[in-house]
């Protein structure tokens, strides 16, 4: 096994050695020589072009002028993760790599075991021996024996302990909150404020257009008809209207009966049952235009629009009302937020925060709060966004969380940490935490290989 902590540091370094690289006209590289350097390492022997060809013929393609950036990379990481082994000398015996076969989980039974049987099958489909495998996929499970060989040195039981531990921590919060609508006072508008509201939001001061809608619905399946035959008759009879006909005598050849909505808006029609289906077409059409039979369903619908009321905006001298509604609920918002986040600011400022500081500040600012126990991340809180449930993993105990907003309550929130609190089994298997703190030493560390190796091209 590896012999000092460098080893040992260098061991994370090998799963993800090295990504995609990415060269213009490898051919071009490979006929210059007879047998030509295709990339230089630092402390590395060069990867040259019959080692390349070799590694391609086992495992990829023949013709080396194929190879693309993609799986330029895959050889390299092969080629690097077998010489660092060598030079690291790390335990990659077959019996370190039938360990790591046995622990694949493709390889397992319904008891997780390795199974023989499993092993034998998989490799006999693949048309291959065992010899065959084991060589095809060398730098893959060389790459098992070393994550065995990084979890063994660098993943303590302790470590995964604390962090299973950790998974099961909880947090009970004082959450205060302040509704951005509450009463406060505000400046009294001028008419300079008033005149700046009603230009920009001069649209919600508007009147919406709106209409009067006539339809009827028929079933596509009369008795003795399909749907093709109703279609017909329906087209037929809506093409061939007299002059003095309305959407009622259409309806009356086929039995059905007309329904009007008066006066809506296109935002009201969408929520419609039926005439949601044509809400544009409705709003863009010429009034008494009785329209073409259209298919919802298992109905064909027909409508008319019988009266169209423009809409218009109102003006700022008939708007004065709801100008200043406007402006105070504006202001009531601003000066709500800015209170509530001056409260904040001078919280953080202290150097410790206790239970009766908090909830002093809280009342003084006209905030309400409650207390909620055994808050977890995972599980999240009913009563809390999910923003300060997922911003609780990082605050210590006697700390505020930031300030969040939240839009669908209108109002302006944040937490205090009371205490902690260990609330049952993570449910995370200690496995699967040993393998994460693996992989991400790896990813801390893959930096590391590209600035000691100092890959280049030739």
């Amino acid at each position: 096994m590896l012999g000092n902590r460098k080893r040992y540091l260098f061991v994370g370094l090998v799963c993800l050695l090295v990504p995609a690289f990415f060269i213009s006209d490898l051919g071009g590289i490979l006929r210059k020589t007879k047998d030509p350097v295709v990339v230089k390492f630092k402390n590395f022997p060069p990867l040259r072009k019959t080692a390349l060809h070799k590694i391609a013929q086992s495992e990829y393609a023949s013709d080396l002028n194929s190879i693309d950036s993609p799986v330029l990379g895959k050889f390299i990481r092969g080629y690097l993760l077998e010489q660092f082994v060598l030079q690291h000398h790390v335990d990659c015996s077959l019996g370190a790599i039938e360990k790591t076969i046995k622990k694949l989980p493709d390889f397992c039974g319904g008891d997780g075991k390795f199974s023989e049987e499993k092993f034998s099958s998989y490799i006999a489909n693949l048309g291959i021996t065992e010899k065959e495998y084991l060589k095809k996929y060398k730098a893959w499970l060389l790459s098992g024996c070393v994550i065995d060989t990084l979890q063994n040195s660098y993943v303590p039981e302790k470590l995964i302990a604390a962090l299973d531990k950790r998974l099961t921590l909880g947090r009970d919060v004082i959450f205060a909150y302040l509704d951005l609508n509450a009463y406060i006072p505000v400046p009294k508008a001028t008419d300079e404020d008033m005149k700046r509201i009603y230009y920009r939001y001069e649209q919600s001061f508007a009147v919406p257009e709106k209409r009067s809608v006539s339809y009827f619905v028929l079933d596509k399946d009369l008795p003795g008809k399909n749907g093709f035959d109703v279609l017909k008759a329906l087209y037929d009879r809506v093409e061939g209207m007299q002059p003095n006909e309305t959407i009622k005598d259409v309806a009356k050849s086929f039995g059905a009966t007309v329904r009007v909505e008066k006066n809506v808006s296109s935002s009201s029609l969408l929520k419609h049952p039926v005439l949601k289906h044509v809400a544009s077409s409705v709003f863009s059409s010429k009034a008494a235009n009785v329209s073409l039979p259209v298919s919802i369903g298992k109905q064909f619908l027909v409508w008319v629009v019988s009266d169209i009321r423009k809409g218009s905006v109102i003006p700022f001298s008939e708007a004065k009302k709801e100008v200043l509604d406007r402006y105070i609920a504006l202001e009531r918002r601003k000066g709500n937020m800015k209170k509530f986040e001056s409260m904040v600011l001078r919280l953080s400022q202290e150097k410790a925060i206790s239970e009766n500081a908090f909830l002093k500040h809280v009342v003084n600012t006209g905030a309400q709060y409650v207390t909620i126990e055994g808050v977890h991340p995972r599980w999240g809180a009913e009563e809390l966004p999910d923003e300060i449930v997922d911003s609780l993993v990082d605050i210590p105990k006697g700390s505020i969380t930031p300030v969040f907003f939240d839009k669908k309550e209108e109002k302006i929130c944040v937490c205090w940490v009371k205490k902690d609190v260990y609330i049952g089994s993570s449910g995370v298997e200690k496995d699967s935490i040993r393998q994460t703190l693996s992989r991400k030493i790896f990813s801390e560390l893959i930096e590391g290989i590209f600035t000691e190796q100092e890959p280049k091209f030739h």
